[in-house]
């Protein structure tokens, strides 16, 4: 991964004289060096080093919706699919670069984890474990690289097909089949908050695991 970070410096310094030349030369860069974070040991699977917490607040149609989102145990798998889409944008300022780029999932993200919490003011939820599969994400990302990976901005654009499993009941088909019914519905009826849900939820997790990438 150092070379590829000396590469992007000197490719950086010396740029190119034709605009479509210096895109291009941009996203073979980018698509490098994403690769070479992508297969990180530490993302593959992404083992969470805490537990994460997320109060909610969505209006669900004319209802607010308040509630108290933990998660514990997490286990992320997938990242390694993710792919650039469309072109990207480079640049480098004191010796780190930034790169903004949208990517797009070529195969399911899994969330393996016990969710607990609350939705208004029914009683506390108790942990219960769940394998969340996400078959479409597209998201927006900006990363700035140096010795580390910071997270810099993140905002997720698109989720459709998400699968939620009973991880104790998995391979149940009676539940899978009602799981997937009310899950497509929700993900249908209320995509915009439920995206607005997962993007507060997602992006503290990104920000604090990221400084566990070293490159």
């Amino acid at each position: 991964m150092k070379s590829v970070y000396a590469y992007a410096l000197l490719c950086l310094a010396v740029g190119s004289a034709l605009a479509d030349t210096k895109q291009d030369s941009m996203n073979k860069l980018a698509d490098q060096m994403l690769g070479g974070i992508l297969k990180s040991s530490d993302l593959n699977p992404l083992k969470l080093h805490k537990d994460y917490e997320q109060d909610i607040m969505e209006d669900i149609g004319p209802l607010p919706i308040m509630g108290h989102l933990k998660i514990s145990k997490g286990v992320i798998q997938g990242f390694n699919t993710l792919q650039r889409k469309g072109d990207c944008k480079i640049a480098s300022k004191n010796g780190l670069i930034n790169i903004n780029i949208e990517l797009i999932t070529s195969d399911e993200v899994v969330l393996d984890a016990d969710i607990s919490g609350r939705i208004g003011s029914l009683p506390q939820i108790p942990a219960i474990p769940i394998v969340a599969h996400i078959e479409n994400m597209n998201f927006d990302i900006g990363l700035e690289v140096g010795a580390n990976v910071t997270l810099k901005s993140f905002y997720i654009n698109e989720i459709s097909k998400v699968h939620l499993r009973l991880k104790d009941a998995e391979h149940n088909k009676f539940i899978d089949g009602i799981l997937d019914l009310i899950t497509a519905g929700i993900v249908k009826l209320f995509n915009a908050q439920i995206i607005d849900a997962v993007d507060e939820t997602v992006r503290p997790i990104l920000e604090n695991e990221l400084k566990y990438i070293h490159l």
